[in-house]
């Protein structure tokens, strides 16, 4: 999946609207392992989760520049404007009958009862809104396409409260597919409970929930509108997860994950009956990671605690950049009080 740089949508989302900000070329990969030798770099776009200035900004790394020792983002050739809340996801998919979307979700902390959803259509005519959903009560920090029955699942780390202390929330909500007809996009059924779900991914037979301690697969059915999960017997608890934030998929080698879990990035080997954890990196505090299919660049976000915010700060990561060439391991957001929750390729 891609899109050309070209191919930009006009306008600002303002809450509740049907219209979309410029968000551009979307596509994600990963790979799974560093490259054996060094390899040309190849150049590729990043979509900047700001949760403070509300937007998702767009760079090319090519137009990367020094900044002392480390480097510096320039040249955005797009902004996506949420119009007030945190995007804490952004994924591109293909949906029957609509073609390829952009998919972002989030909420404001102040207000994490007030979820927002909104899925547009990505083509270059078009900045249709076909998805539109608020107030969903979940706090929502992931959004996937379920292909095989059509339908969307939206995660987060709230609702389903048992017990006392914190971090003891967390659900997922379950949508029918827009299909571009006014009100195809709806819920199904209530939300369901996954403590702390951070994470959701579909690898094309499974969709595995993640957060807490869990990764877990579950088998997804659809009768008419009624969409349900059942648990396939495939988890791992693990207490590396702690808290369990990111899940990608590697495209490269797809019986693996690249996960985070608040203090570690792992590498998940999920072929065999029970997913397996076989190499794992402590970093404070991380946020996002993914892989870029040709260079071989591990690219990850993580939070500065010391500063009061908890989502993220204004750097992004860069790992084994010596294997792709690429000259700094740190990159700073042009504006220094930016808070990037995530960094999400979208380029190949």
């Amino acid at each position: 999946m891609s899109i050309t740089r070209r191919r930009l949508l006009g306008g600002s989302l303002v809450v509740g609207a049907a219209a979309a900000g410029p968000l551009g070329t979307l596509a994600a990969s990963a790979q799974a392992a560093p490259r054996a030798h060094a390899v040309p770099l190849t150049h590729f776009d990043l979509a900047l989760l700001d949760v403070t200035n509300k937007v998702i900004d767009n760079y090319n790394t090519r137009d990367v520049v020094a900044d002392g020792s480390e480097g510096k983002f320039t040249k955005r050739w797009s902004q996506f404007h949420t119009g007030g809340w945190d995007p804490l996801e952004l994924r591109i998919r293909n949906i029957k009958g609509v073609g390829q979307v952009f998919m972002v979700c989030g909420a404001d902390p102040k207000d994490a009862l007030d979820g927002k959803v909104t899925i547009h259509r990505s083509r270059p005519d078009s900045a249709e809104n076909v998805g539109w959903d608020s107030g969903l009560p979940i706090f929502p920090h992931c959004i996937e396409y379920l292909p095989t029955v059509d339908a969307v699942i939206v995660v987060g780390t709230r609702g389903h409260e048992t017990g006392p202390g914190d971090r003891t929330g967390g659900s997922y909500q379950l949508y029918t597919a827009p299909n571009g007809q006014q009100g195809s996009f709806r819920r199904v059924g209530t939300t369901q409970p996954f403590r702390q779900a951070h994470g959701v991914l579909w690898d094309g037979q499974y969709v595995w929930l993640y957060g807490g301690r869990l990764l877990q697969a579950f088998t997804v059915h659809r009768s008419g509108d009624n969409i349900w999960l059942k648990d396939a017997n495939r988890k791992l608890e693990n207490a590396l997860f702690w808290n369990g934030h990111d899940l990608q998929l590697d495209p490269v080698y797809p019986h693996y994950f690249w996960a985070t879990s608040s203090q570690r990035i792992l590498k998940i080997n999920k072929r065999g009956p029970v997913p397996d954890v076989e190499w794992s990196l402590p970093e404070g505090a991380v946020k996002s990671f993914s892989r870029h299919k040709e260079s071989g660049l591990g690219v990850w976000t993580a939070a500065d605690h010391s500063d009061g915010n908890p989502y993220g700060n204004s750097r992004v990561h860069f790992l084994w950049g010596s294997s792709a060439g690429w000259a700094w391991d740190i990159v700073n957001h042009p504006d220094a009080k930016a808070r990037i929750y995530k960094a999400r390729i979208l380029s190949q």
